[in-house]
């Protein structure tokens, strides 16, 4: 029998055993959480910090050398032609369009692929439960896309004092002129890109640094800054908007226990964005 005091709270009953990560609430960042979405008699069923950080690196590894072959494809034929290219021809071959599509969509693929085989190694593991990849309502997708156009409206605000991060970086217009196939360039960045990022971020490196040291202010911290990392490409203010994005999306992930927030949040932030260089080309080249 519990034991309560006036105007002490009475703590809720523990959750089923072997319920899912999604039928627990987590609180937002207390000092003693450990990340265990597996109760059971298996005990522990995620990759620890040393075993995710080990196999996180080797994810990717894996997608930076599929980027790298793909981007060879293109830019090796292109050197031999000219085998003393100028600044401005080196940033033509590395901004091509039609290369960053198809690149993205496969070392993507490549990427999720092998997460996907780490998590299996995990005995016992569910990559649904893993991933937070459960069922989702419509009532998700929706809130999704207005945190998403509430970030916009976040860094449109953002803009006004750093204007080099509207609506687009500046990159971005050859980018999407050299695509090619446009609906390409749209797929790749508004659904492989969201993909990939969410599940090994979020997804795979958060659920395991959260099992070490790290805890759980640690685990968003970290990811969010490789995630900010990742788009090194972009300009210091756009990296800081990012990184502040991945520290929300962090948080959401851990508060709903369930990798599809972030992932719709991010696949509807990127197609805003691409939207408006769409919208850039067309005015100034249509």
């Amino acid at each position: 029998m519990t034991t309560s005091f006036p105007g002490q709270p009475v703590p809720p009953p523990p959750p089923p055993e072997g319920a899912p990560l999604s039928a627990v609430e987590i609180p937002l960042f207390p000092s003693n959480i450990s990340l265990e979405p597996f109760p059971g008699p298996a005990g522990r069923r995620t990759w620890g910090g040393w075993g995710t950080l080990a196999f996180g690196f080797a994810i990717f590894t894996v997608y930076t050398t599929v980027q790298a072959v793909i981007a060879a494809f293109f830019v090796v034929p292109a050197l031999l032609n000219n085998r003393n290219p100028s600044m401005d021809e080196i940033m033509k071959l590395a901004t091509n369009g039609l290369m960053l599509s198809i690149a993205t969509i496969l070392s993507g693929l490549a990427g999720i692929a092998v997460t996907l085989v780490f998590i299996r190694l995990r005995r016992g593991a569910s990559v649904s439960e893993y991933l937070g990849l459960g069922r989702i309502s419509w009532r998700v997708v929706l809130a999704s896309v207005g945190v998403a156009v509430g970030l916009q409206l976040f860094a449109d605000l953002l803009g006004r004092l750093a204007p080099t991060t509207q609506p687009a970086e500046p990159f971005m217009f050859d980018v999407y002129r050299t695509s090619v196939w446009p609906w390409l360039f749209w797929v790749s960045v508004a659904v492989f890109a969201p993909a990939f990022e969410e599940i090994f971020f979020r997804g795979f490196l958060l659920t395991g640094f959260q099992q070490s040291r790290l805890g759980t202010a640690g685990a968003v911290i970290i990811t969010s800054l490789a995630w900010a990392s990742l788009h090194i490409q972009y300009t210091l203010p756009t990296i800081i908007i990012i990184l502040i994005m991945g520290i929300i999306l962090g948080i959401i992930r851990l508060k709903t226990g369930s990798l599809w927030g972030p992932l719709f949040i991010h696949a509807a932030w990127n197609l805003i964005a691409l939207a408006q260089v769409a919208y850039g080309v067309n005015s100034m080249f249509g």
